[in-house]
């Protein structure tokens, strides 16, 4: 699908997908581009994930307390078997959401460090699925 999409140097937030297919231009907005991919949509704010402990670090990542994670220790963790396998399976989904969101969704390198943020929001997974 992305080989279809068109370009647009328009830098409006609000510009819309825009796909050529079979000659026939196709336009989805947010409400569109929600519905097919299931992703919520609205204000986003990260006020409830501020500050306070990160759990998550320390209990999976136990010698990285006080320390920034990065995404190649997620990667790390999930290509060491005995450490993965070790993991609860909430916290190997956790890891698996924390990768999947930095480097596949937001396009961040391997060697950039996880956003506190994200760390205290998958602790619970009713909020980070709840989170637009």
């Amino acid at each position: 699908m992305l080989q279809k999409q068109k370009f647009s140097d328009n830098d409006h937030y609000d510009l819309p997908l825009i796909y050529n297919v079979n000659d026939h231009t196709h336009q989805f907005g947010h409400c569109e581009f929600c519905l097919i991919s299931g992703f919520k949509f609205g204000w986003i704010s990260f006020c409830n994930f501020r500050d306070g402990e990160i759990t998550f670090r320390d209990r999976v990542f136990p010698k990285k307390i006080g320390e920034y994670v990065k995404n190649i220790d997620l990667l790390s963790l999930i290509e060491d078997e005995v450490r993965f396998t070790s993991l609860s399976d909430l916290d190997s989904i956790r890891v698996c959401l924390l990768l999947s969101l930095e480097v596949m969704f937001m396009g961040h390198d391997l060697g950039s460090t996880v956003d506190d943020v994200f760390l205290r929001m998958v602790e619970d997974l009713k909020d980070w699925n709840d989170f637009p």
